[in-house]
């Protein structure tokens, strides 16, 4: 009797203290809800509060910047359209007789007639029906969540863009997932400060930068550069003898130079081998209750050269 009564105490002061944690919680929440206050300064009431910003309908609301930023079909419309319309308008179901799931059907339509009609949005029925207030067109997707203002304006701005599609699209079927299709080369972005660029990779983000109206960041002096260089591919920082010698090199492709020479250390394949030892959950131990040893060593040895030498990807998966 002596032991339940104590139980119960010690139950009931458990269930206390967490309904202690639960309103402090709460409490918590409440204060920060709009995010910290600084220091002595007053939490604004709602009045006092600005307004969240309206999200653009269409891109001819966007910035300038950003309705002219190319948008790419297969990475920022497909997957709306995937999440959101294939359930009514994919392989299994196509009402009102309009299929979505490629860009031919997009244009080829339904009952109503074509879906898109490449650079007009406006007069694009998918733009209309997504963006609909009224019944005719009814909003879709019909009796689900809408698209965010944001979604809208990618689409709109794709069809504005000429609603390019990627050749030989197939309809997705299930087997035709994006692992198993050819990389296809995209086109070079334009730039208007085409001085700033060394290679097509930084037409892409001279690209965005400009489209968000920001100017490159500039190029860090060479001890930052070092530091960087080192963390990254070998996970140390450089000792001061190797600083100084990168210093001193005054070479025009020093740090082409010591990119390679990161890239032959040893040091390259402890650090990114260790990501594909935490993905085959590799330990030197059993873990858990007994936790006693197990001779794994030599498969990390085997990891960590295999990265070394360069190993194809393929080869080094069947292997």
């Amino acid at each position: 009797m002596r032991m339940r009564t104590s139980w119960h105490s010690s139950k009931n002061a458990g269930m206390a203290w967490w309904i202690v944690l639960a309103v402090g919680l709460a409490m918590m929440g409440a204060i920060f809800a709009d995010g910290p206050t600084a220091p002595g300064k007053p939490t604004p009431s709602p009045s006092q509060r600005k307004p969240a910003p309206k999200l653009a309908a269409n891109a001819n609301h966007t910035a300038d910047g950003a309705a002219n930023a190319p948008v790419d079909y297969l990475t920022q419309v497909k997957p709306i359209l995937a999440e959101h319309c294939y359930v009514c308008h994919g392989l299994r179901t196509q009402k009102s007789g309009l299929r979505v799931d490629t860009v031919a059907f997009l244009r080829k339509g339904g009952s109503r007639g074509p879906a898109i009609v490449p650079g007009n949005s406006k007069g694009s029925l998918l733009v209309q029906a997504l963006s609909s207030q009224s019944d005719d067109p009814p909003r879709m997707p019909f009796g689900k969540k809408p698209l965010t203002a944001e979604q809208i304006a990618v689409i709109a701005q794709w069809i504005d863009q000429g609603a390019k599609a990627p050749e030989q699209e197939r309809p997705d079927d299930g087997r035709s997932h994006w692992a198993f299709r050819p990389p296809v080369r995209p086109p070079v972005p334009a730039v208007r400060n085409r001085a700033w660029l060394r290679n097509a990779i930084d037409a892409f983000i001279l690209a965005r930068l400009e489209a968000e109206n920001i100017a490159p960041s500039p190029e860090a002096d060479k001890i930052t550069l070092a530091r960087r260089v080192y963390l990254d591919l070998n996970g140390l920082p450089p000792s001061p003898v190797e600083l100084e010698a990168f210093l001193h090199d005054s070479r025009p492709d020093a740090y082409e130079r010591l990119v390679e020479r990161l890239l032959a250390s040893p040091h390259y394949g402890e650090r990114w081998g260790r990501h594909w030892l935490d993905v085959a959950r590799y330990a030197d131990s059993h873990g858990y209750t007994i936790d006693g040893p197990r001779e794994m060593w030599k498969y990390r040895d085997w990891v960590i050269e295999a990265f070394n030498r360069d190993m194809p990807y393929d080869q080094f998966l069947i292997e």
